[in-house]
């Protein structure tokens, strides 16, 4: 797994996929790729204690040889510093970062099913760009294009329950 704060190659995954490939979405098999990458980076800083807290595209890198890196570390916090505070990116945000109470790395898996919907449909599940920081957000039912495989639809199901102690990666 490789960490980078410099890269030269296609710039964030949002970038890289609006700008450099000129795609809206990616098909499975790509993206399938691209999650891969973000499970290594993901599982690295849990196996170590750590929470990323804001996984989204533009913190997604494409490294020269275009694979995915984790990128921008500013919200990881240690496990053992019991964290509580909402931060984040509010399209992405699970919804225990807004119980006030502590909780653990399943935020991230929660961000991760977020970020699946958006690399095979090009936009967020939960579109939040009206809303503001100091809400508790709605989680409305999430309506999946017919194009989506059954196993996508069902990986990206199984990391958007809301129970943490339910939700794949638990």
């Amino acid at each position: 797994v490789t960490f980078v704060s410099d890269y030269s190659y296609g710039g964030d995954m949002h970038y890289f996929a609006h700008e450099f490939l000129k795609v809206k979405k990616f098909d499975e098999q790509s993206a399938k790729f691209y999650v891969a990458c973000t499970v290594l980076g993901l599982s690295y800083l849990h196996n170590y204690g750590i929470v990323y807290r804001d996984l989204k595209l533009e913190n997604i890198l494409i490294d020269k040889d275009g694979y995915a890196v984790l990128g921008d570390f500013g919200l990881c916090k240690e496990l053992k510093n019991r964290p509580q505070s909402v931060c984040g990116t509010l399209d992405y945000l699970s919804p225990e970062i807004f119980s006030e109470r502590t909780y653990n790395n399943l935020v991230d898996w929660f961000s991760l099913g977020c970020l699946i919907y958006e690399l095979l449909t090009g936009h967020s599940p939960y579109n939040r760009k009206n809303s503001s920081s100091n809400e508790i957000p709605e989680y409305p039912p999430i309506n999946y294009p017919e194009y989506l495989s059954n196993e996508a639809k069902d990986l990206i199901q199984q990391l958007l329950i809301f129970d943490p102690s339910k939700r794949l990666g638990s």
